[in-house]
């Protein structure tokens, strides 16, 4: 019986699969695929195309994800300008704080390169690139790399993407804040920023060190939430839930606080040489940095609050008012949540034991 040739078929996809085929000429990706999004009155199908491929194999596997995780083929045509766009019109609000949509304008900017490309497109060479041409240190690395992933976590949110890359990124910038154990500060540095407490850069950081609110919750403060006369402000914008609260001023920063509000010609309670919001960024750079240079000190501005904690700690502070003034209710007991109310005259008198 002579030996027979077998011959193979191509299987046949089905009705409104989509299509695979093979373009012509010589291409890196000639393998095309493309899938029915819709029908005209008439009846015929309205396609559009899902991308291109190097294997017919590799095209295959990209129509069965599709047809698995469907997508919005359309909007992953949009740039990431595009997407930024959207994200930021649903996601910022007359509540976001100042210093956060500043940071975020800010990292946006740094994305330039990228912003007319199709964000479907977008490789994450690309992005890393981004990271490590950007000079500005860790914590705009790290805004950059968040940014990146918010939209792209918006993206896989509404169909637009079937997944998230920005897991992969790295960022380049060593920081100093995770390379070190965390400390307060000396003794002697508080008393050389004393020494130099006639400028801007040491009242800030004293204010930090004697009310132990977070650097963002000093930026965004604003000047109708500082009671002086009263000797306390509210902190309305926090990182956390638990750390809206009223917040001590203690004696002798007062003339500190006093200056700034009094004097401030914007919205804020502090501000800028100019007259302006300070942000994060621009504070670290222009005022912590050269501070911890002039007193001979390396520490972070975080440091100010774990300071803060040490000295109430250290003046025998009851743990539920430290607790209140730093805003670390979700730390507190059941029975401190409940059943504990502080006024302010408890506060006030705990913040100037230190």
């Amino acid at each position: 019986m002579p030996f027979l040739k077998q011959r193979r078929y191509n299987m046949r996809l089905p009705n409104g699969y989509g299509s695979v085929y093979k373009l012509s000429g010589k291409r890196r990706n000639p393998w095309a695929v493309s899938i029915t999004t819709s029908f005209t009155e008439e009846g015929k199908q309205v396609r559009e195309m899902l991308g291109y491929f190097p294997t017919k194999p590799a095209a295959l596997q990209a129509l069965a994800e599709y047809h698995q995780n469907p997508y919005d083929i359309d909007a992953a045509k949009s740039t990431l300008s595009e997407i930024y766009e959207k994200w930021y019109d649903l996601t910022i609000n007359k509540n976001t704080g100042e210093s956060t949509i500043k940071n975020t304008k800010a990292s946006y900017k740094q994305l330039m390169p990228l912003h007319n490309i199709p964000i479907k497109e977008l490789k994450v060479s690309q992005m890393q690139s981004v990271l490590n041409n950007c000079k500005n240190g860790y914590q705009s690395q790290r805004k950059i790399k968040q940014l990146l992933n918010k939209l792209y976590e918006y993206c896989v949110d509404n169909d637009i993407l079937k997944d998230n890359p920005t897991q992969r990124l790295r960022i380049v910038a060593k920081s100093n804040e995770t390379a070190r154990k965390r400390d307060r500060i000396s003794d002697d540095t508080i008393k050389r920023i004393w020494d130099i407490s006639d400028t801007p850069a040491a009242q800030l950081a004293l204010m930090l060190i004697y009310s132990g609110v977070r650097v963002g919750e000093l930026l965004d403060l604003k000047k109708e939430d500082v009671h002086l006369k009263e000797r306390y402000f509210e902190v309305k914008a926090s990182k956390t839930q638990s750390g809206i609260r009223t917040v001590p001023i203690a004696e002798k920063v007062y003339p500190f606080w006093k200056h700034f509000v009094e004097s401030s010609a914007c919205s804020y309670a502090v501000y800028t040489t100019q007259g302006k919001h300070i942000i994060y960024d621009n504070f670290a750079k222009h005022y912590w940095k050269p501070l911890m240079e002039k007193v001979k000190a390396d520490n972070v501005i975080h440091e100010t609050r774990h300071t803060c904690i040490t000295l109430l700690t250290l003046a025998n502070v009851n743990p539920t008012i430290i607790k209140n003034i730093v805003g670390h209710k979700s730390a507190m007991s059941l029975t401190e949540r409940v059943y504990t109310h502080i006024d302010i005259k408890p506060l006030i008198d705990a913040i100037n034991k230190i």
